[in-house]
């Protein structure tokens, strides 16, 4: 493209001064502008307020809780309801991890301290309830996620999920607050295992019902149908099978009987076999999907066997005391 010429006044020869020339006699030309000044001439014709001012942005209104809206979740959210759930089970670990703990020094204590003090005793079976209620608590939050999640499943839309979620959790916490003391402790397996082990170490056979080591309340009925005596089984450390010493004990899931490892896979050949459980009166049929470990009871094993030992000890001493005196040939103990 040819360069544009400069605008210039133009003045035919012998026609006078500029001022005398007619205007229409004057020629104009567009003017000739370099790349950067027309870029900047459009510039400003594109963005009058360039040279302005710059605005000044107010700041956003405060958060108010009462006009900010929820976001509804749907059945598209259930596999992340479930990974909210499942989040509960990870501060029950140091919980279980606290209750061992207690039940390990109860045991300990008692073991071998002659006379251990009853205050230092008080003060571990405080510590274990307040385990048991913690523990209980974090079920209570979590089965509110678990019903948020079924209720996702049967397709309903939660419109506001944080607050039926609060509401439902303090509800069930609220209930298990107002229990009685045996309402809370007597049926609960903590508590139950914390209790049988301190007896293991001092008695001979399976505790009473844990229902009876507990005062009674106001609202304590001891008709209630709905309060089913979960302890106070008789506890045999003999296997149903072998009429041994249980070994590896392990505990069926379904009628609570125990047995020791190797006589009942025998028993259960195979994964898929379903038999009828073998300790005596029992009706209930156990695979060996039923059966978990029992470590608890491994220890009352442990702990019945060395009372054993120690009364075998204690006849033979007694037996070795007997003299025989030989002035008039009497027995004397």
């Amino acid at each position: 493209m040819p360069p544009r010429k400069k605008n210039k006044i133009r003045i035919r020869e012998n026609e006078g001064t500029p001022e005398e020339v007619a205007e229409s006699d004057v020629e104009m030309a567009p003017v000739v502008e370099d790349d950067a000044q027309v870029v900047n001439n459009r510039g400003a014709r594109n963005n009058p307020t360039r040279d302005a001012e710059p605005q000044v942005m107010e700041p956003p209104p405060p958060f108010d809780p009462k006009t900010f809206r929820h976001q509804p979740i749907t059945a598209a959210h259930h596999q992340k309801m479930k990974t909210v759930s499942d989040a509960w089970n990870t501060p029950k670990n140091p919980l279980d991890a606290l209750a061992q703990l207690v039940r390990e020094s109860a045991v300990l204590l008692t073991e071998v301290a002659e006379d251990v003090d009853p205050t230092t005793i008080r003060m571990l079976d405080k510590t274990m309830r307040e385990v048991v209620d913690m523990q209980s608590e974090l079920d209570a939050r979590k089965n509110a996620a678990i019903g948020l999640r079924e209720r996702l499943t049967k397709g309903e839309v939660i419109a506001d999920p944080v607050t039926i979620w609060e509401k439902d959790a303090h509800q069930d916490i609220d209930k298990y607050q107002q229990r009685t003391t045996r309402q809370k402790y007597a049926n609960n397996k903590t508590y139950r295992d914390y209790k049988e082990e301190i007896w293991g170490v001092t008695h001979e056979g399976g505790m009473p019902p844990l229902k009876s080591m507990i005062p009674a309340e106001d609202g304590d009925d001891s008709d209630d149908d709905d309060d089913v005596e979960v302890g106070g089984m008789v506890v045999t450390f003999r296997d149903p099978i072998t009429k041994g010493w249980l070994e590896d004990p392990v505990t069926s899931k379904k009628c609570h009987h125990s047995y020791s490892r190797a006589s009942m896979y025998a028993y259960l050949p195979s994964a898929r076999d379903v038999k009828k459980c073998p300790a005596a009166g029992c009706g209930e049929n156990v695979s060996r999907a039923d059966l978990e470990a029992d470590e608890n009871l491994a220890r009352q094993v442990r702990n019945a066997q060395r009372r054993e030992q120690e009364q075998e000890r204690g006849k033979r001493n007694r037996k070795g005391a007997m003299v025989v005196d030989d002035s008039d040939d009497d027995i004397v103990e």
